[in-house]
């Protein structure tokens, strides 16, 4: 699967996914894909930080579903990132804490704003328009 221009993620129903093991419920249910469409999934051990992770991959213990921005900030010759179709698009939220608002928090919010702006996004909209 390592020269395919992109993978269905029905074609991973055989492989063995790792998982990230400090990972909360509702995350490892993404992060592991533990309900995927088109079949079950066999677990892969358990990895910890990134490092790890990407030696599991390389010895062939299993794949793992990274978003493509984790992908660009570890290129590894040895390593193949495909893309995968087939599942629901990401979801992303910025949050802080209320009571703690300080400048620094306040300016992240406003360049969070304007980023999304020309994207044709309101603050709390998502790519979806909801």
């Amino acid at each position: 699967m390592a020269g395919e221009a992109a993978i269905a993620v029905t074609a991973l129903a055989g492989e063995p996914i790792l998982r990230y093991a400090d990972a909360a419920p509702a995350w490892a249910a993404v992060w592991n894909a533990e309900s995927p469409p088109g079949g079950t999934r066999s677990r892969g051990p358990a990895f910890r930080d990134m490092e790890e992770l990407l030696g599991y991959v390389r010895a062939g213990r299993g794949v793992v579903l990274v978003p493509e921005p984790v992908a660009a900030l570890f290129p590894r010759p040895d390593i193949a990132y495909v893309p995968v179709t087939g599942l629901p698009p990401g979801r992303l939220a910025l949050a802080w804490d209320g009571a703690r608002r300080s400048e620094l928090v306040t300016a992240f919010v406003e360049a969070a704003r304007t980023t999304l702006r020309p994207a044709g996004l309101r603050a709390g909209q998502e790519a979806d328009g909801t």
